[in-house]
């Protein structure tokens, strides 16, 4: 009985603590790159496509790709991120692929096997590109002049400024962002720029008097810009 009470009590406080009308959805666009949210990249088919892989890794070079290794910690060894291990640091571990790149004689299995999966899935030419310009980005924060700007997702491109822009944030940054996002339809991703995001809390802004300003959902909607304060 003790134990009951104990939980009940628990419960009301949490409800009692909560500042961000938690039970009420917003509308969250749908986009050609939805598959990217909330999906494990090791069994992402989407991603696999190599028109979508060209088209995402254009988007993340236009962003650049050391800002995003950096943001991440993938400079780390070894590198841990969501359901990803690897034992080697990200340069090493690039130069070994390129290296192993139609080459017979490969005396570690994890590279022949890597290969070998790319070749079943028809995009070993467009990763071995990829993995040339990932090797040569980490030394500059941009890649001038070498983007395929035609396959250059802007909206993608304008969620990863959101999401890991590297400067600290003012107000007048993070209403660009909260309009940006209410513009291109992402409600629940600004809602959560509003109440779910620790980078945000001390922002003066009306927080209601935006939040007034969506457009509510019948259905939960899954966001680009989570919740990161759970």
């Amino acid at each position: 009985m003790i134990k009951i009470i104990f939980l009940v009590l628990c419960n009301l406080l949490f409800i009692s603590c909560s500042t961000s009308n938690s039970n009420k959805n917003y509308i969250e666009r749908k986009t050609g790159f939805d598959n990217l949210k909330d999906q494990n990249i090791l069994t992402n088919k989407w991603l696999r496509k190599e028109s979508n892989l060209l088209m995402v890794h254009e988007t993340v070079k236009a962003f650049g790709y050391k800002k995003l290794i950096k943001k991440l910690d993938l400079n780390s060894s070894p590198i841990i991120y969501k359901d990803i291990y690897l034992k080697k640091e990200l340069s090493s571990l690039i130069d070994s692929l390129i290296l192993s790149y139609n080459t017979t004689d490969i005396e570690v299995k994890y590279y022949n096997e890597f290969w070998n999966r790319r070749k079943v899935e028809n995009n070993e030419k467009a990763v071995f590109k990829i993995l040339n310009e990932i090797q040569k980005s980490m030394n500059s924060e941009k890649m001038d002049n070498l983007n395929s700007n035609e396959i250059v997702n802007d909206t993608l491109l304008s969620l990863l400024s959101i999401e890991y822009n590297p400067k600290t944030i003012s107000d007048s940054i993070a209403n660009m962002n909260y309009n940006k996002l209410k513009s291109y339809g992402f409600h629940q991703s600004a809602y959560n720029l509003l109440f779910e995001r620790y980078e945000y809390y001390d922002i003066d802004w009306n927080k209601d008097k935006l939040k007034n300003g969506l457009i509510e959902s019948v259905i939960v909607e899954v966001p680009f810009i989570k919740d990161n304060t759970k």
